[in-house]
């Protein structure tokens, strides 16, 4: 009944005048393909069919996508003219799925030059490519990303029968699941692309028959898990264009070719791509003979730590057509200068902790560049200002953790750069201004660098750009406008502590910002202690560790943090009393620490309340500063006289020195914070801190000894 329907709408196809009439056994060949995977055929002829060609009254190409089954019907053997078919089969979970597979007939295409498979998802049951290998016509076979979900992908060995194949110019088996290389690929005495890029489970080494396919132009065996060496054999590939046999598989398991790079690649001259990576060792012949390789397009070369330490040699610059350097691991030496000689780079890559010296100068000359990424850890020097010559760099990275100065402000010459990222620990100063005229930038990270605000405007660049400026020394200084213009598209925190300054009985951090968007909460002893919106200053003589979070209301999800500070409990010199009140609920022993450890003390002349929770400390001397006493809490005692002047400019006059009735002594902590302090005999003390505006002079013969 089915072909009795075929006929029918064949006889209709052909009644209408105005297309070209095909050959019967086509029709019905390419109807029951159609119906078959599709289930229906369209209402015009067949040589109006999207996919279909058709030359003469012969079926010469077909182009067709499944929707309902993966089959290839035996009848499609009639068409004895088809040269191209391209097939992207069913993927959907209602498919038939393990049924496809290429029918015994189909080694009767004797016409067939070119078969193209793609797309598809097996499962249960690879698929069966025997019938291929004696259609000795092929040209070019594409099986290419048949994997399935469910891991069953389009794998195990490939027959030795391929090499039946003498016309077979390009064979292109990437992203299955073959578990070898056969040998037999490369008596195919015609091909020139082999492409078996990510095979997940391909292993094993390159075939030494390699040598035999001296037509080969084209090898590509990256992303698998092969192991061994590349055979000598490859030098007789003379008209090799592209090796690349480069890690990175599915499985996240690279290829681990061991071994020497064999001397005889340097007899494949027309080398325009060469990819490799491995644990190698010996001599690296393909720096040594650099300039055997004239058409070097694209070296991406990562070395073991195996290798023979190798320099980059200064004859890159012979090379004319070279446009992608990418070199890594253990390349040793400078960057040579002669790098900013090629003509004609547009990507350059450096990357090894080996690397010594600076950034040559001459990195500014390779006017065609438009990315240039350079890390390593041994680094010197800063980045040339030679870097804003670069007018169509489009990307950007440096890193290392010796490279010094600043970001130079030439970088802002770099009109089309999308994409900046340094990250240079030693790197300081501030952002240059002119980063402002980056209007194409998309990404800018600033992270891991020791830079200091205030961080300037950005309106220019891009609102949706991305920036990182997080592990610097930023406060808000310049964040309140970075934070409206690029809302959560700015990373800011963490930024490292800011520092408490202490002046007399005031505590201030400077946070940046506006002030009166500047929350500070003030901690002592742990707990929070006091909250502040707009003012920056702290005024307490409580005794404690200190320390204060400021957060800022237009820049979200930044809290600057301070360093611990510790204000102690001052006496009056020569000896002074204080009161301890310790927070704890009890039970009460107060200990002393001398600078020998801490121990229990008891009431006695100089202590009152050592089992209670408030210790009187009676008459204690000034020698004893520094001395710590804890009950629960921790408070350590320093004595320290802070100047007032308010009975004239005279040091030895104990009415100038606030309440005490004394002068400072040798362990006395001298703070003078305003006026004009004349000092008139030998004098020793502990430490001295002279406010701005405040003046002390010493009268000629006179002698101020200050111990700390």
């Amino acid at each position: 009944m089915k072909k009795i329907f075929y006929y029918l709408i064949l006889s209709i196809a052909l009644a209408k005048p105005c297309y070209a009439q095909v050959l019967a056994q086509d029709s019905l060949a390419v109807y029951d393909l159609f119906y078959t995977n599709n289930g229906g055929i369209p209402s015009t002829p067949l040589s109006a069919w999207p996919g279909i060609t058709v030359t003469g009254n012969r079926v010469t190409a077909i182009y067709m996508s499944f929707q309902y089954s993966n089959t290839i019907p035996s009848s499609i053997s009639n068409l004895s003219a088809l040269k191209k078919l391209t097939v992207t089969p069913c993927a959907s979970m209602g498919c038939t799925w393990a049924v496809f597979s290429f029918p015994a007939s189909f080694g009767n295409l004797d016409s067939l030059e070119e078969i193209i498979v793609s797309g598809v998802s097996w499962n249960y049951a690879a698929i069966s490519m025997a019938p291929l290998f004696s259609i000795t016509s092929l040209k070019s076979i594409s099986l290419s990303s048949t994997f399935s979900p469910f891991g069953s992908e389009l794998g195990g060995d490939i027959p030795a029968e391929i090499s039946n194949l003498v016309n077979l110019e390009k064979l292109d088996l990437s992203n299955n699941g073959f578990s070898f290389i056969p040998g037999a690929i490369f008596n195919c005495p015609k091909l020139e692309v082999v492409d078996f890029r990510n095979n997940f489970s391909m292993a094993g080494g390159i075939p030494g028959s390699v040598g035999n396919c001296t037509t080969l132009k084209s090898l590509n065996l990256s992303g698998n898990e092969l192991n061994g060496t590349i055979p000598a054999s490859i030098g007789n590939c003379t008209e090799l264009r592209l090796l690349n046999v480069s890690g990175g598989s599915r499985q996240g398991n690279p290829n681990s070719l061991i071994g020497e790079i064999p001397s005889s690649i340097t007899n494949c001259h027309k080398l325009s791509t060469f990819w490799v990576n491995g644990e190698w060792y010996g001599v690296n012949p393909f720096f040594d003979n650099i300039t055997a390789f004239p058409e070097l397009d694209t070296l991406v070369l990562t070395t073991g730590i195996n290798q023979t330490p190798t320099e980059i040699p200064g004859a890159f610059s012979s090379l004319s057509h070279l446009s992608y350097l990418d070199l890594s691991r253990y390349i040793t030496g400078s960057i040579p200068s002669a790098l900013g000689n090629c003509p004609a780079l547009k990507t350059l890559s450096l990357s090894s902790v080996y690397f010594s010296g600076s950034i040559p100068e001459s990195i500014g000359n390779i006017s065609t560049l438009k990315s240039l990424s350079i890390s390593g850890s041994n680094i010197t020097g800063g980045i040339p200002a030679s870097i804003g010559n670069l007018s169509q760099l489009q990307t950007l990275i440096i890193s290392g953790n010796t490279i010094t100065g600043g970001i130079p402000a030439s970088i802002g010459n770099l009109s089309q750069l999308q994409t900046l990222k340094l990250s240079c620990s030693s790197i300081g100063g501030s952002i240059p201004a002119s980063i402002d005229n980056l209007s194409q930038l998309q990404t800018l990270t600033l992270s891991g660098c020791s830079l200091s605000g205030p961080v300037p405007s950005m309106n220019n660049v891009p609102a949706t750009a991305r920036v990182d400026l997080s592990s610097n020394k930023f406060t808000f200084d310049g964040l309140e406008s970075l934070s409206q213009h690029f809302g959560v598209r700015l990373t800011v925190t963490p930024q490292p502590n800011i520092s408490i300054r202490y002046n007399n009985i005031r505590l201030s951090v400077n946070a940046g910002g506006t002030l009166a968007n500047n929350t500070y909460k003030w901690y002592r002893n742990g707990a929070l202690f006091r909250i502040v919106t707009g003012d920056s200053l702290l005024v307490t003589s409580a005794s404690g560790y200190y320390y204060v979070d400021v957060t800022n209301s237009v820049v979200p999800g930044l809290t600057l943090k301070s360093n611990s500070f510790y204000v102690p409990v001052y006496l009056c010199p020569p000896a002074g009393n204080a009161t301890l009140t310790s927070n704890s609920a009890g039970p009460y022993q107060w200990y002393m620490n001398d600078g020998n450890g801490f121990v229990a003390i008891s009431d006695n002349a100089n202590f009152s309340g050592t089992t209670t929770q408030i210790l009187q400390l009676i008459n204690i001397p000034s020698s004893w500063t520094g001395y710590q006493f804890k009950c629960y809490d921790l408070f350590r005692i320093e004595f320290k006289l802070s100047w007032t002047g308010a009975f004239s400019n005279d040091w030895n006059y104990y009415g100038n020195w606030g309440n005490c009735g004394s002068v400072p002594d040798s362990n006395t902590d001298v703070v003078i914070t305003a006026g004009t302090v004349e000092l008139n005999a030998n004098t020793t003390i502990r430490s001295l801190t002279i406010a701005p505006g405040a003046s002390l002079t010493v009268s000629p013969g006179v002698t101020l000894t200050v111990l700390h």
